[in-house]
């Protein structure tokens, strides 16, 4: 299911360390986390479960450059 993020990581050369995905769907935070990002996860219109890897925010004027350095550093 991390197909898609797997393809994007190669065509930008980068690796999963390097990335994060921002999703608002289930299926969405299992493809990211199935190809190993990191994930923002902002639920929409269903409430998602929260998983090892995956933060939850309320919206994305919560995401800053500072904070997404701490993901990806930690």
């Amino acid at each position: 299911i991390g197909g898609p993020y797997l393809l994007a990581l190669k065509r930008m050369g980068l690796t999963a360390g390097q990335a994060v995905a921002c999703e608002d769907s289930a299926t969405g935070v299992r493809a990211a986390l199935d190809a190993g990002l990191r994930v923002i996860a902002i639920p929409h219109l269903v409430p998602l479960t929260t998983e090892p890897g995956m933060v939850t925010l309320a919206g994305l004027d919560e995401i800053t450059l500072p904070f997404l350095h701490a993901l990806v550093s930690a």
